[in-house]
Formats: structure tokens, C-alpha cells, sequence
């Protein structure tokens, strides 16, 4: 699969699919998981909060800096 390459406020988000999912937000890495049971991702820099895409919880990060 290609990787997925948007912006949002200026900052640069790629989500790898290679293999497993990894999100990058201006080219660092961002520490992600995913939960099976929610079918949804979260972050430890996001607490409590959960997100249907990683694009979605990079605008979340984005928003919060």
C-alpha cells in the first residue's frame, strides 16, 4: 500500500502502511497504538481519547502544540 500524505495547519502528516501502521507528523515519529476491541487509535500524548484514523489523531495533536 502507498503511504497517505495530507497537510493540516501547515504541518506535513503521512500515515506508512507498511505492514503496520506508523504516523509521522513533519517527518517524526509519533508513538501510536491501536485498540481491537474500539477499533480505534490513540496516543500516550492524547490521554483518554481515542480516534477512528491516525489522520484524525494527528490534527488532534496538531491542535493541542
Amino acid at each position: 500500500m502507498a503511504d497517505e500524505e495530507t497537510s493540516y495547519k501547515g504541518r506535513k502528516i503521512i500515515v506508512r502502511t507498511d505492514g503496520k501502521n506508523t504516523l509521522l507528523i513533519d517527518n517524526s515519529e509519533v508513538v501510536t497504538r491501536f485498540d481491537e476491541e474500539a477499533r480505534k487509535y490513540f496516543s500516550p500524548s492524547l490521554p483518554y481519547r481515542t480516534f477512528p484514523s491516525l489522520v484524525d489523531l494527528a490534527k488532534a495533536i496538531i491542535d493541542q502544540s
